[in-house]
C-alpha cells in the first residue's frame, strides 16, 4: 500500500546534526525520493505510462546541477517519515510514497562538515523511495535555495548530478518494466581536472612572474573524488 503524506504545512526546514541517525558502520543515513507524476491518465506501468511520467529535480543548493531531493533522516522519525519531510522540504512536493523503497545506494559525500568521527570520510547511505506527487506547493522552506524543474525520465537520468542518483532512478524504471521503452543514456565521464600548483606561502603559482619549470618545496592540491556508489535492493 502507498504510504500518503500529510499533516500540516512546514514552515521551516529542521537543521542541525544532534538526532542525525548512522549506520552500525558509522556511515551518515539519509533518505529521499524521486517525485513522480503523469502528464494524462494513463495505466502507469504501461509503455503509454513510460512516455506520460514526468519526474521532478531541483538544484543543489550551490547551483552545481540537478538532484533528487534528500537529506539527514533523524532518529525520531521512521524512514519513511523522513524521505516525506525531506521533500516536501527541499522540493515543496507531497504525495504517496509507493512501498517497497527503490534500495539503499552508497555514496560520499565531499563537505567539509561531514569529514568528522560521525560520517567517516563522509561516507553516506541513502534509502530512496518513488513518490507520486499530489501535491505542488507554492511556497517551501526552501524555495529561495532552489529551482524545481519537471523532466522526462530519459531528461531527469541525463541531468542527474551524481551516478547513484541515476541508479536509483534505473531502480524505478525496472520496477515499472520501462526498461526497453526508454533510452536511458549514461552521460560522459568528467574529465579530472589539472591540479593547480600552490606555492608553499599559499599564493598562486601563475601569479608568480618567470617561474622555472620546476620549483622546490610546491604540492599540487586537487579534489577528493566521490567513491563509486554500491546499490543494495
Amino acid at each position: 500500500m502507498p504510504h500518503t503524506v500529510g499533516g500540516p504545512l512546514p514552515t521551516a526546514a529542521r537543521q542541525g546534526r544532534e538526532q542525525q541517525k548512522y549506520t552500525d558502520n558509522g556511515a551518515r543515513c539519509v533518505a529521499g525520493c524521486i517525485p513522480i507524476r503523469y502528464s494524462s491518465s494513463t495505466v502507469h506501468n504501461t509503455p503509454s505510462g513510460a512516455a506520460s511520467a514526468r519526474v521532478l529535480m531541483i538544484t543543489s543548493r550551490n547551483g552545481k546541477g540537478y538532484v533528487f531531493p534528500k537529506g539527514g533522516w533523524e532518529v525520531d522519525e521512521s524512514v519513511e517519515v523522513a524521505a516525506q519531510r525531506e521533500t516536501v522540504e527541499e522540493a515543496g512536493v507531497r504525495g504517496e510514497l509507493e512501498l517497497p523503497m527503490l534500495g539503499t545506494f552508497a555514496f560520499r559525500s565531499g563537505k567539509a562538515e561531514r569529514q568528522n568521527a560521525c560520517a567517516l570520510k563522509g561516507r553516506c547511505v541513502a534509502y530512496m523511495f518513488a513518490m507520486r506527487v499530489s501535491e505542488e506547493l507554492s511556497v517551501w522552506p526552501e524555495a529561495e535555495q532552489r529551482h524545481r524543474a519537471w523532466c522526462t525520465v530519459e531528461e531527469a537520468y541525463s541531468r542527474a548530478r551524481y551516478d547513484w542518483m541515476r541508479q536509483a532512478l534505473r531502480a524505478w524504471v525496472n520496477r515499472q518494466g520501462w526498461a526497453d521503452q526508454l533510452h536511458l543514456v549514461d552521460p560522459p565521464p568528467k574529465p579530472s581536472p589539472e591540479p593547480s600548483p600552490v606555492a608553499t606561502n599559499g599564493s598562486s603559482l601563475d601569479a608568480l612572474p618567470e617561474l622555472p619549470q620546476q620549483l622546490p618545496g610546491v604540492v599540487s592540491v586537487g579534489s577528493v573524488q566521490p567513491e563509486t556508489p554500491v546499490v543494495q535492493s
